[in-house]
């Protein structure tokens, strides 16, 4: 899911120099750059080197706004889903890039970026999300999910959600206990905190932490309609 509003991808053509020009500002010998991304590359040196060009790619595209689509087909990975995506020796790779994108696109320096490191360095732990959400007028939002989800206020809350969410698995694992009150939270709010979750790939025991569904019965969990629809997504 897009993360920034009016994003123009760059074309193949582009992202090719652009991946070039990545090289070039690194300290690396271009001609083994160059001999390291040939099939059959057998120098463990070579692979190394192949294997950085690769990093710079995944780099280069979050910056440029490159779709997940594309990203996909760049990495041969088009068509994969599942278990089939996370085999390939490229899925690395496609996760990173979904990391740092939280799926869709990554501002650089510009208003957005600003106003989600504010909301970032409000408080020991950030502004919380719902707040976020209310901060940004979503609640009294007349138009519909649809619309609404599309909209560029929806997606400055989707990505400060998102650096949010990767704070919050950090503490989580460590001390904090919380709790996401899905009863007072809008149905686009919800949509996006689950999407998050499957786009970051969270294991399942974190998304039923936060859900409130931890030692629940199995029957009990499959009668969670948010931690089914999560579980669907993480799997497509």
């Amino acid at each position: 899911m897009d993360t920034r509003a009016a994003v123009i991808e760059p074309s193949d053509a582009e992202i090719s120099k652009g991946t070039t020009l990545e090289k070039k500002h690194h300290s690396i010998n271009n001609r083994r750059l160059l001999r390291s991304t040939m099939i059959g590359a057998t120098d463990p040196e070579e692979r190394d080197a192949s294997a950085l060009v690769k990093w710079l790619q995944v780099e280069f595209w979050v910056r440029a706004g490159v779709s997940k689509v594309k990203v996909k087909k760049m990495l041969g990975l088009e068509g994969l889903k599942g278990e089939a995506l996370k085999a390939s020796p490229k899925y690395k790779y496609y996760k990173s890039y979904k990391q740092k994108t939280g799926g869709g696109h990554l501002g650089m320096d510009d208003a957005e970026t600003r106003q989600v490191r504010m909301w970032l360095d409000n408080g020991p732990h950030g502004l919380p999300t719902h707040d976020a959400w209310l901060t940004l007028g979503l609640n009294a939002n007349a138009m519909s999910s649809k619309k609404l989800v599309k909209s560029a206020k929806y997606k400055t809350y989707v990505r400060y959600a998102t650096a949010y969410d990767n704070r919050l698995f950090q503490r989580i694992k460590t001390v904090d206990d919380p709790k996401i009150d899905i009863g007072k939270m809008h149905p686009a709010e919800v949509e996006a905190h689950i999407r998050i979750w499957a786009t970051t790939e969270r294991p399942d025991w974190y998304v039923q932490k936060l859900l409130g569904l931890e030692s629940k019965s199995r029957a009990e969990l499959a009668a969670s309609k948010e931690y089914q629809h999560f579980l669907k997504m993480k799997s497509s």
